[in-house]
């Protein structure tokens, strides 16, 4: 990410800034770019003398890990194989000797006999004993050096995470965030003051943070910012070479929180809809309700005080109400609602087992029939929170970041004046899930016009989302409901 911020000097005179996040080519220092905040990246300096120390102690258990207690590992699995096929062995001869001596007895044998019989079965099941019993001291020593060995790799792993965390809080303390009143705060304070938590890794190595740090260091007064991204969208990821986006929410949200104090600074564009705009009660019967949701209002109550449909219909219907499923701010189209906890949770079992079915249309910015994609055609694209920046989501392809499958059938209807008029049917829930199954590169690789999160906004400018849940359809009791509801989206 690249960033570039005006700023004027005590003369008057604006002039332009510019940062990019991180290192390049590992490296903070290049001609035409702001400095870091704190450069910890000196060979001999404290931070990279301790990061070797944790690197050779990542390589001091590695090495015991893939040597010593993988070769402990492969002696205990064929030595219990071996004790294993022993105790097999007498098995056997236990279980053959006693077919045997159920077919003597029911030939008739003495009373002399039977004693030898029943001896026959003690001796064998003691030998069967003995025999677990001698695995098990065979086995004993390999596993006491096995877990001393798992011992010895935790105690070491233990050692590691101490020292990288107080490396982190030395990292961290030296990275100390000024703002437009003179006042400075570390980024361990200003991150336990806002949320409690240890910085996110890469904190104040930010575009934003660097630049508003050098415009205060020279008494420059900061007047506007932007940050774009150049180059390929990281993997996972939906970034526009050339796309404005603005500063991450994990890493610059609280450090920018504090920054900023001071300046004056134009406030985000309102979430909340003007007046008390009810969302339109399509149906309602004394268990539920089905609603049309106008794209920019949110589906349920927030951080802020900004209206919900489920505020709005708690104070219509002066009782309770709980949502069955939720539709992203800037979607509109239908939504069901419960008037009891006992229904809702009725609706979310129907919809975990796929027995609510969902109808979404919305506008792709391109043109599908010059792609490789069929008009008609099932996505299958796992999702993950991208932790960096919430809220946004990312491709999991692998599922190694938490991600969860996400499924979803797609039928293009019309492609005009260059844009995808689509319908999805989405088969599972996941948050943001068409709209990263249709911007992604890995998806249909066309955002939704008006996106302002997956979408590069500099193409087709749209003053909403064209994402609108058109239908949706679902038995309850046994009585079937179908609602429809066009999209009302804007012209061109």
């Amino acid at each position: 990410m690249f960033g570039i911020l005006l700023v004027k000097d005590a003369d008057g005179v604006v002039s332009s800034l510019a940062a990019f996040s991180g290192q390049i080519a590992d490296s903070f220092h290049w001609q035409g770019f702001v400095p870091p905040i704190f450069d910890y990246l000196d060979e001999d300096g404290y931070f990279k003398v301790h990061e070797r120390e944790i690197s050779a102690l990542n390589r001091v258990i590695s090495e015991i890990e893939n040597h010593e207690y993988a070769s402990l590992l492969r002696e205990y699995e064929t030595l219990k194989a071996e004790t294993d096929n022993a105790i097999e062995v007498a098995r056997r001869r236990m279980a053959e000797a006693k077919t045997i001596r159920d077919a003597r007895r029911k030939e008739g044998v003495s009373q002399e006999e039977e004693t030898l019989l029943i001896r026959e079965s003690q001796y064998l099941k003691a030998e069967l004993h003995r025999c677990k019993l001698a695995a098990r001291q065979q086995l004993a020593p390999i596993l006491e050096r096995i877990d001393e060995c798992k011992a010895r790799i935790s105690g070491l792993k233990e050692k590691r995470r101490r020292m990288s965390e107080n490396l982190q809080r030395w990292l961290f303390s030296n990275f100390r965030m000024l703002n437009a009143e003179g006042e400075s705060k570390d980024l361990n304070t200003i991150f336990v003051e806002y949320n409690g938590i240890v910085p996110p890794s890469g904190s104040g190595e930010c575009c934003a943070p660097k630049l508003l740090q050098y415009a205060y260091l020279h008494d420059l007064q900061p007047l506007e910012i932007a940050e774009f991204w150049h180059g390929e969208s990281p993997r996972g990821e939906v970034r526009y070479h050339g796309a404005h986006y603005p500063a991450c929410h994990s890493k610059c949200l609280p450090i920018l929180g504090w920054m900023m104090r001071g300046l004056d600074v134009d406030q985000s564009p309102s979430s909340s809809l003007p007046g008390e705009l009810m969302p339109e009660i399509i149906y309602e019967n004394e268990r539920f309700c089905v609603v049309n949701k106008p794209s920019g209002l949110l589906s349920v109550p927030g951080k802020s005080d900004a209206p919900s449909v489920v505020s709005l219909l708690r104070k219509h219907y002066g009782r309770d109400v709980f949502p069955a499923h939720r539709l992203d701010r800037d979607t509109s189209g239908l939504l069901l609602l419960a008037f009891d906890v006992r229904t809702q949770s009725r609706f979310h079992r129907m919809f975990e087992m796929r027995l609510v079915k969902k109808t979404y249309i919305a506008v792709l910015d391109g043109d599908i029939s010059v792609t490789s994609h069929p008009l008609e055609g099932r996505i299958s694209l796992p999702l993950a929170p991208d932790l960096n920046d919430r809220p946004r989501q990312m491709v999991d392809i692998y599922m190694t970041n938490g991600g969860k499958d996400a499924l979803t059938d797609y039928r293009v209807v019309q492609v005009k004046d260059g844009l995808t008029h689509i319908e999805f049917h989405p088969l599972t829930g996941r948050t943001h899930q068409l709209r990263l199954h249709a911007a992604s590169p890995l998806g249909l690789g066309m955002p939704i016009v008006g996106d302002k999160l997956y979408y590069r906004n500099n193409r087709t400018p749209c003053s909403r989302m064209l994402l609108h849940a058109s239908a949706i359809s679902f038995s309850f009791n046994g009585t079937p409901y179908s609602f429809t509801s066009n999209p009302d989206f804007p012209k061109k």
